[in-house]
C-alpha cells in the first residue's frame, strides 16, 4: 500500500529556499508561432454571418507600461517593458437581435486568470465581442508575447496599463467602460474598480469565478497560512479589499 504525499512539507521547503511562494501561483505560459498565436478565427462555422469582419481586429498591439502608448505595429519592441492585446472594435451592421449591445457604447476589459496566456481565453472575449460591445482583451507581463515578469504589482500595473489605453481610444466613452475578471483577473478588475483612478467612473464590474487572494488559495489548498515573508512581491492583492470603499457601479459576480 502506497504512503500519500504530503504537500505541506514541500510547500514549507519552498519558502524556505526561494523566499517566494508565487512561483507556485503564475503559471506562466509562454507564446509559440507568433502567426499561429494570432490565428484563432472569430467564428467557428462553415458560414460566418455577413457582419462578421475578421479585419476590423487589431490582434498586434504593443502597449508600452504606464505610459500605455501603443508602440510598432506587428513586431514586438526589441527593448522596454509592454503588454499585448488585441482590440475588438464593436461589430458594425449586426442586428440587435444578435447583438443586443450594438450601439450601446459598452467596452469590456478582459483579465485572465493566472494560469495560460491570451487566447486560451479567446473565445471568451470573443462572445462578448459578438453582444455588440468593444472588448480589449490582453495578457500580463511574463505570460504569451507580453515582456517581463509577473508579479503581484507588475499584474496591477498591466491592467492600469491597459485601462488608460483603452480609455484614450477614439469613440471609447470612460464612463462605459466595464473591467471584466476571470479567476485572478478579479483581483486586478477589482482594484480598477475599487482603488484605481477610474473607480468613480466606469460603467459596471462583472467577476466570474473570482479569487480573493493569493494567500486564500494557499489557505484553502494547504490548510496553513503563509506569512508574508514566503511570498517574494507582499504587495496587497486582494479583491475584496480593493472594493471595501463601495461601488456606485453594479456588480454582477458568476
Amino acid at each position: 500500500m502506497s504512503r500519500p504525499v504530503h504537500l505541506l512539507p514541500l510547500l514549507l521547503l519552498i519558502g524556505c529556499t526561494d523566499n517566494t511562494l508565487d512561483a507556485l501561483f503564475w503559471e506562466e505560459e509562454g507564446a509559440g508561432s507568433i502567426e499561429d498565436y494570432h490565428g484563432l478565427p472569430l467564428y467557428q462555422g462553415s458560414s460566418p454571418p455577413s457582419w462578421l469582419d475578421e479585419d476590423a481586429i487589431a490582434r498586434r498591439l504593443y502597449v508600452e507600461i504606464d505610459t500605455a502608448y501603443l508602440l510598432a505595429d506587428n513586431l514586438p519592441p526589441s527593448s522596454g517593458d509592454f503588454i499585448h492585446g488585441v482590440w475588438m472594435p464593436a461589430p458594425v451592421d449586426c442586428p440587435v437581435s444578435e447583438c443586443p449591445l450594438v450601439d450601446s457604447g459598452v467596452t469590456f476589459v478582459y483579465q485572465h486568470g493566472n494560469s495560460g496566456e491570451l487566447f486560451r481565453y479567446w473565445y471568451r472575449a470573443v462572445s462578448l465581442w459578438t453582444m455588440g460591445a468593444n472588448v480589449f482583451i490582453y495578457t500580463y507581463r511574463g505570460f504569451g508575447i507580453s515582456s517581463g515578469e509577473v508579479s503581484r504589482t507588475n499584474v496591477l500595473e498591466d491592467a492600469e496599463t491597459a485601462m488608460r489605453y483603452v480609455s484614450s481610444l477614439p469613440g471609447v466613452d470612460p464612463g462605459k467602460i466595464i473591467p471584466y475578471g476571470y479567476s485572478t483577473g478579479a483581483i486586478p478588475s477589482s482594484w480598477l474598480a475599487g482603488q484605481s483612478e477610474w473607480s468613480g467612473s466606469i460603467a459596471g464590474l462583472i467577476l466570474e469565478s473570482g479569487l480573493d487572494c493569493i494567500e486564500s488559495v494557499l489557505y484553502e489548498g494547504t490548510g496553513t497560512e503563509f506569512p508574508s515573508g514566503y511570498f517574494l512581491d507582499d504587495t496587497l492583492f486582494d479583491g475584496p479589499t480593493f472594493l471595501e470603499g463601495g461601488l456606485e457601479a453594479p456588480v454582477l459576480s458568476l
